[in-house]
């Protein structure tokens, strides 16, 4: 039952309508005077019941409902998943991060009944496979983000049938997806030029020759994660500093062949880099913080630590500022200084902060 206030909506007999969960449930709701309202709710952890919220909030709020978040109900499966599907054909952002029990048959269901579906987060979803993004490409082609962190089943073959469908792609991330290898970017390069935000984190498979394709046919690239891509040399900075100009947010931990020389020719051509994760590149010197100092005047947080026990900046530093003309003496002495308060804090994963939803998260 609903109680109207305004163009606010209450929900009436709380406890009896919605058993609770572990997360906050965000849900913009659509009210019969075209404004949205956002309602959180705090749910507490009953397992066995949360399959049955799911359903009756669905049949209850399915026609206007927009937005729903489930991240961390494992107790969510494909049954209440379908239902869900077929009553609420509006949903536009939907969030199953952590829900393990889902399978293929979820994406199956969403791919059938929510046509209008743009954002979908499925990270750790472990189950899915191959078939699911199959489905999805089929029948979810307004799709601009996806999140596919950690599941690991899917392979090339899988994200070429994705691609060809969802052309429209704005973020894809791919973290954790071990299988993946260069012919993947291949045919993200083939079909998804309007792409902002791409996450390779721990594709351990991926080489130069996967980056540069992606740099040839995604000139939008404007967020990059390729941290845990250990076989990478500069051929894929040099790719990056000829293709894609708009790069802002660019990690690279553990990316140990890379080198001053790559890391030079992206500051000279990548002018609008505003966070960068360069833990562990351990063959950089002072002479890439230099580069970056002169040429990306819009940089706000450096990681660099060339091992793990060195989470420090190079004393030498400003000592290098004096050797540079007026004024990059200045700005780099006002950079490392700002740089030296990040590099002491945690680093958030890329585009946690960022304000462009294809930014958010990239993680």
């Amino acid at each position: 039952m609903y109680s109207h206030r305004g163009n606010n909506i209450f929900l009436l007999g709380y406890s009896n309508f919605v058993p609770m969960c572990t997360d906050f449930q965000d849900l913009i709701l659509r009210c019969q005077g075209g404004i949205e309202r956002k309602k959180t709710w705090k749910l507490e952890t009953m397992e066995h019941k949360i399959g049955r919220v799911v359903e009756n909030i669905s049949k209850r709020c399915g026609g206007f409902l927009r937005k729903l978040s489930l991240r961390g109900c494992i107790g969510v499966g494909d049954s209440s998943l379908k239902t869900f599907a077929q009553n609420c054909r509006n949903i536009e952002h939907l969030n199953l991060n952590g829900c393990t029990k889902i399978t293929d048959s979820t994406c199956y269901s969403l791919s059938r009944f929510c046509s209008k579906l743009k954002h979908l987060d499925l990270t750790s979803c472990v189950s899915i496979t191959n078939s699911s993004l199959k489905g999805i490409s089929e029948g979810c082609r307004n799709l601009e983000y996806l999140n596919l962190s950690w599941c690991d089943q899917i392979t090339k073959d899988g994200i070429e049938a994705l691609v060809r469908g969802c052309r429209g792609l704005k973020a894809l991330l791919l973290r954790g997806c071990t299988q993946l290898e260069d012919e993947a970017l291949k045919h993200i390069q083939s079909y998804c030029h309007e792409l902002v935000s791409l996450n390779l984190q721990s594709c351990s498979r991926i080489t130069d020759e996967g980056v540069v394709q992606i740099c040839r046919g995604c000139h939008r690239l404007q967020a990059l994660c390729l941290s845990g891509c250990s076989n990478l040399t500069d051929a894929s900075l040099t790719a990056l500093a000829l293709n894609c100009p708009r790069l802002q947010i660019l990690e690279a931990a553990r990316c140990s062949h890379l080198t001053d020389a790559g890391f030079t020719l992206l500051a000279r051509n990548c002018h609008d880099l505003e966070k960068m994760d360069l833990e562990e590149c351990v063959l950089i010197t002072d002479s890439t913080l230099i580069q970056l100092s002169i040429h990306c005047p819009k940089l706000q947080a450096l990681l660099w630590c060339s091992g793990p026990k060195d989470c420090s900046p190079s004393q030498e530093t400003a000592s290098y500022s004096l050797a540079l003309p007026e004024p990059h003496h200045k700005k780099l002495l006002l950079w490392m200084e700002g740089a030296a308060q990040i590099i002491f804090s945690p680093w958030p994963s890329l585009g946690s902060t960022a304000q462009d939803k294809y930014l958010t998260p990239i993680h």
